[in-house]
């Protein structure tokens, strides 16, 4: 059960929708702002597009999809408190590995085999976000790099 609820969150954490470059943060909903495709580029090595900023749902403050040309996708989603805390709470207990180092509390959870890569959900002073690495060529280094970077830009 918990596990289905942690993949209904994630999915509703990464819907995306229309074109927003943005690198520097300047809303606390822009989760466009807080990565761009150089930094997606320099960090990983995939070649993305501008970000899409997806439309809103309850408990997600922002969400940002880059997509690359092998079905590849970066999903930031930035969360109120308690939507972030519910999703760690359900990521480790369908076996996340907690990390160290990252926000106030991070997992990090394998996706769904059928799109390969890695989701990291961070708790923070802020609330919360995610970074799914979506991909068959994403590695769990890719999420983590990525959140470091997101979560540098929050502060």
């Amino acid at each position: 059960m918990r596990h289905v609820v942690a993949s209904l969150l994630s999915v509703a954490l990464v819907v995306g929708g229309s074109p927003h470059p943005g690198v520097a943060a300047t809303r606390a909903d822009d989760a466009c702002a807080v990565l761009s495709p150089d930094d997606i580029g320099k960090t990983i090595s995939w070649k993305v597009g501008a970000g899409t900023p997806g439309k809103p749902i309850p408990g997600v403050l922002g969400r940002c999809t880059w997509t690359n040309g092998d079905n590849g996708r970066v999903i930031v989603t930035l969360a109120d408190a308690r939507h972030a805390s519910i999703t760690l709470q359900a990521w480790e207990g369908a076996g996340g590995k907690d990390l160290s180092g990252i926000g106030t509390k991070a997992v990090l959870v394998k996706a769904a085999d059928f799109t390969g890569g890695w989701i990291v959900t961070v708790e923070d002073a802020k609330g919360g976000f995610g970074v799914s690495v979506l991909g068959r060529t994403a590695t769990e280094d890719n999420a983590i790099a990525l959140a470091k970077i997101v979560e540098g830009r929050r502060k």
